[in-house]
């Protein structure tokens, strides 16, 4: 290592300087001077160059420091300056993404014509905006106003044609002249027409008249409609009585002349129409006299409304009702009546097997069963029936529980005391006495009568 040092002695005289002392030289001075070298790499190699050529080279290091401490004074200054002009910094310093990329000669080019800007808005604003936007929308203002000047100024001839001594160019009064135009574009069939009057003083004050004639006849229009109870709207279909035609108006008032019994009728349907409306019936009032309901309709149309009032209240009185579905009600109505005709169905079998059972069997041959099956099988010499009912009457009933018999039948063949049903039904009844009644009644734990209240009682007469 120390034969190396000896051999570069001549390399580190010339690159080291005073800091070199060949194998006595101290290490740390000379690392930081080549940091500090690498540190100029990415600038070229021309400001190694220049170091190198320094007779002192700690005279770098002051000059260095005295320009850090001037971008250290010069930066606030600048980011400032970049900001103020905002949107237009990247274009004016070179495209640049941020401020410190700009170029110094563009930064001091741009100052200068700032400044220069500033000095001469200075003079030609009385009280110029401190923000650069705002003095730049001020400058194109000027510039707008300048150039309608212009215009102004081209169209002299034009607007003294127009206008007439209504037009003084730049000093005119332009809500009057915004009138004019307005009328002229509003009234195209009456422009030539009034260009051509000799004096137009003359016809303005005839349509002044005119206006005034208008507006009296309007007053006496609403004085009428207000005897009448009545309006524009009532009255013509308009929202006033300007907008209505005076033909129409005067045809009008001769119908109404000519109907004056009518009169009598008009006031009493105000009169009830206004009732109906503090009632709360202004809708259907309304309805009714422009036409969308006719007067066919206003009662079912009346009724439903006060139904769906009521069923609203009742709805908000009653959650429930308004949670009723008439489709599923009605479905489950459907439903019911099928389970309803299947348990009739499926009572019938019930009973039927009910009767089944109770069938005495017909095997034997003593009993009521064997008497009957002895009265069968003869030929003559029958038993009579009011005794064969009281002998075999629990086993007749048990095979047939189902008597049909008139009252007189029953008092004839059925002993009192011997026999009970369930249920009479007497059809018919209103031809039945009820002494005949009686007895039949008697012999029964039910009674269903059916017959017509309206029909005429029974009678001996035929």
């Amino acid at each position: 290592a120390a034969a190396r040092i000896r051999e570069g002695d001549s390399f580190g005289r010339s690159a080291f300087g005073a800091d070199w002392r060949g194998e006595r030289s101290a290490s740390a001075p000379l690392l930081a001077l080549v940091e500090w070298m690498r540190t100029l790499r990415a600038l070229g190699s021309e400001p190694r160059l220049i170091a190198g050529r320094l007779a002192e080279r700690s005279e770098a290091g002051a000059r260095a420091e005295r320009v850090r401490k001037v971008i250290e004074i010069g930066r606030p200054i600048i980011e400032g300056f970049w900001n103020d002009l905002q949107h237009m910094a990247s274009a004016a310093l070179g495209d640049v993404a941020s401020m410190e990329r700009a170029r110094l000669d563009l930064l001091d080019n741009k100052a200068r014509a700032v400044h220069r800007a500033d000095e001469i808005s200075m003079q030609v604003f009385a009280s110029p905006p401190d923000a650069v936007s705002d003095r730049i929308n001020l400058a194109r203002r000027l510039e707008d106003l300048q150039r309608l000047a212009g215009i102004i100024d081209a169209g002299a001839e034009l607007g003294d044609n127009a206008f007439g001594s209504a037009w003084a160019g730049r000093w005119s009064d332009w809500a009057v002249l915004a009138d004019g135009e307005l009328w002229i574009r509003e009234n195209g069939d009456l422009r030539h027409l009034a260009a051509r009057l000799p004096t137009r003083v003359a016809v303005a004050a005839s349509a002044e008249l005119a206006m005034d004639e208008a507006r009296t006849l309007a007053d006496a229009l609403t004085a009428l409609a207000g005897d009448l109870k009545g309006d524009a709207a009532s009255l013509f279909s308009a929202s006033d009585f300007f907008e209505v035609d005076l033909s129409e108006i005067v045809g009008r008032l001769d119908t109404w002349l000519e109907h004056r019994e009518q009169l009598s009728k008009w006031v009493a349907y105000r009169e009830r129409s206004e009732a109906a409306r503090k009632a709360g019936l202004s809708k259907l009032v309304d309805a009714l006299a422009e036409g969308r309901i006719g007067t066919k309709e206003a009662q079912s149309t009346f009724d439903m409304a006060y139904y769906e009032a009521i069923l609203t209240a009742m709805a908000t009185e009653e959650p429930e009702l308004a949670r009723f579905d008439g489709e599923l009600h009605s479905r489950a109505v459907r439903d019911f009546a099928d389970l309803d005709t299947q348990r009739i169905k499926a009572a019938a079998i019930e009973v039927v097997t009910a009767h089944h059972r109770r069938i005495p069997s017909r095997d034997g041959g003593a009993g009521p069963v064997g008497l009957l099956r002895s009265e069968m099988a003869r030929k003559r010499g029958h038993m009579p029936i009011r005794q064969l009912m009281q002998r075999a009457g629990p086993a007749i009933q048990a095979l047939k529980p189902v008597f049909m018999m008139s009252p007189l039948s029953v008092a004839q063949f059925l002993s009192p005391g011997k026999m009970a049903f369930d249920l009479l039904v007497m059809d018919e009844a209103s031809q039945i006495q009820p002494v005949d009644a009686l007895g039949s009644i008697a012999r029964a734990k039910q009674v269903v009568v059916v017959g017509d209240e309206r029909q005429l009682p029974p009678t001996t007469f035929f």
